[in-house]
C-alpha cells in the first residue's frame, strides 16, 4: 500500500469516528467540548478578540486553538458532530503527516522486519482516534512527535517554532518547551540525564506536592488557575474513580508500558551510540522526556498525558533505529513487545467502543445501518 493512499485511508477513517462519535457521559471530555462548541455559537467577533486579549486571567483557557476553531466552524453549523469530524481530520492529518515520514524512508523495513512493524503497530495506537476525546492535547502531541522527528533528521530549526506552536493547542505543553532548552544546553551528555532519571525515582513525591503548592500559594493567575485544576485533590480523587470504572483501564497499563519503553530503548544505547547523530539527538530527548514523566508520576493527570508522548517519541525512535543501524531483534524482545502490544490494543479497542457509533463500522459492515447513529459499539455488544 502507497503511503499516499494510506494516508487517505487514515484521514477518511477518522473523519467517519468523528462524525459519529458517541459521547459516552459527562465526565468525558468531548462532553464539555460540545457545551463549549454551543457556548461559541453565541460568539461575535469582538467577543472572540476581547477573549484571546485576556488569554491569561483567571477563569479563562490559557490556549486559544480550541476557541478559534469552535468560533469558526460555529459559524458554518451548530451541529457538534460536524464539529468532532472536523477535529478528527485534523488529528488524522498530522498522524499521516507522520506515517508518511515513516513510510517515505522505513516503509521496506515495516516490510520485512518483525519488530518494526510491531512498534509502527504501537505507534499506530499511540495516534488512534480515540484520542480525539482530548483532542486539545494529543494533537499537541501529534505536532511534538511530528516537528520533533522531522527536527532530528535533518528538517532544520522551522520544526522547533512549529514546536513552540503547541502551547497554544494545550496549555500543558508549556512543561515540554523547556526540554529542548535543557537538550540545547545539555546536548548528548547523556550521563545528566541518567542522573535526573534517577532524581525522579527518588524526588517524585516531593515535585508533586511543590507543583500541588505551587497551585494553591501563588497569586490568582489562569496558569495558577489551570495548574490547580489538573493537581488539585479534587481533581486527583475524580481520576481514581474513573481508573475503578470498568472501562477506564488507564493508569496502571500505562506507566508499566512506559517503564517498558525506557528498558527497550535503554538495551539499544550502545546501537544508538553507534548511529548518527540524529538517533543520539532522539535518545537524549527521550531520555528527557522520561524523566519529566517519572517527576510527575504521583500526579496521574499529568503523568498519564505525557506518558503517551513519551511512548510515541520511542516509537520513532526504535523505528529510526533499526533502519539506519543493521540489528536484528532477538526473540524474547519481539515477544515481551507482542505482548505488550496486544495488551494496548485490547484496553484501546475496549476505549473506543464506548465512544465508537456502530455506524463507524457502516463501511465494513453494511448491516450498521440500521442502528441509531448515537448507539455506541459497547452497548451494542452488551
Amino acid at each position: 500500500m502507497g503511503k499516499r493512499v494510506f494516508s487517505v485511508m487514515l484521514i477518511l477513517f477518522y473523519f467517519l469516528y468523528g462524525f459519529t462519535y458517541v459521547v459516552a457521559g459527562k465526565d468525558q471530555d468531548t462532553y464539555r467540548t460540545s457545551q463549549y462548541f454551543e457556548e461559541a455559537a453565541k460568539l461575535s467577533f469582538s467577543d472572540l478578540w476581547n477573549k484571546t486579549l485576556h488569554l491569561y486571567e483567571l477563569g479563562n483557557k490559557p490556549d486559544i486553538f480550541q476557541d478559534l476553531l469552535q468560533f469558526v466552524v460555529s459559524r458554518f453549523t451548530l451541529n457538534p458532530q460536524i464539529y468532532f469530524a472536523i477535529t478528527a481530520i485534523l488529528f488524522a492529518f498530522i498522524a499521516a503527516l507522520i506515517f508518511e515520514d515513516v513510510l517515505k524512508s522505513h516503509g521496506d523495513h515495516l516490510k520485512y522486519n518483525l519488530f518494526v512493524l510491531l512498534v509502527a503497530l504501537f505507534l499506530l495506537l499511540v495516534l488512534s482516534p480515540g484520542q480525539i476525546n482530548s483532542f486539545r492535547h494529543y494533537l499537541a502531541t501529534a505536532l511534538f512527535l511530528f516537528s520533533t522527528y522531522r527536527y532530528f533528521n535533518g528538517g532544520g530549526v522551522r520544526y522547533i517554532f512549529l514546536l513552540l506552536t503547541t502551547p497554544f493547542i494545550h496549555f500543558a505543553f508549556v512543561m515540554v518547551i523547556p526540554l529542548i532548552v535543557i537538550y540545547k544546553m545539555v546536548g548528548n551528555r547523556f550521563a545528566v540525564y541518567y542522573v535526573l532519571i534517577a532524581l525522579s525515582f527518588v524526588y517524585a513525591d516531593e515535585v508533586s506536592d511543590y507543583v500541588r503548592n505551587y497551585a494553591i500559594g501563588m497569586d490568582e493567575s489562569a496558569l495558577q488557575y489551570h495548574v490547580h485544576q489538573y493537581t488539585s485533590d479534587v481533581y486527583q480523587r475524580r481520576v481514581e474513580e474513573l481508573k475503578a470504572t470498568q472501562y477506564y483501564i488507564l493508569g496502571t497499563h500505562i506507566y508499566f508500558t512506559t517503564l517498558l519503553f525506557l528498558g527497550i530503548v535503554i538495551y539499544h544505547r550502545k546501537f544508538i551510540l553507534a548511529g548518527d547523530s540524529g538517533l543520539n539527538d532522539m535518545y537524549a530527548m527521550s531520555l528527557l522526556i522520561f524523566a519529566l514523566v517519572n517527576f510527575f508520576s504521583q500526579i496521574e493527570s499529568v503523568a498519564n498525558r505525557f506518558s503517551i508522548l513519551y511512548q510515541g517519541f520511542c516509537c520513532l525512535l526504535l523505528i529510526s533505529l533499526y533502519v539506519k543501524v543493521n540489528i536484528t531483534a532477538p526473540v524474547f524482545l519481539r515477544v515481551v513487545f507482542g505482548l505488550a502490544l496486544i495488551a494496548n490494543s485490547l484496553i484501546a479497542i475496549r476505549i473506543l467502543a464506548q465512544s465508537a457509533s456502530v455506524s463507524t463500522l457502516l463501511l465494513l459492515f453494511p448491516v450498521s445501518i440500521f442502528f441509531p447513529i448515537q448507539m455506541s459499539i459497547w452497548d451494542w455488544i452488551r
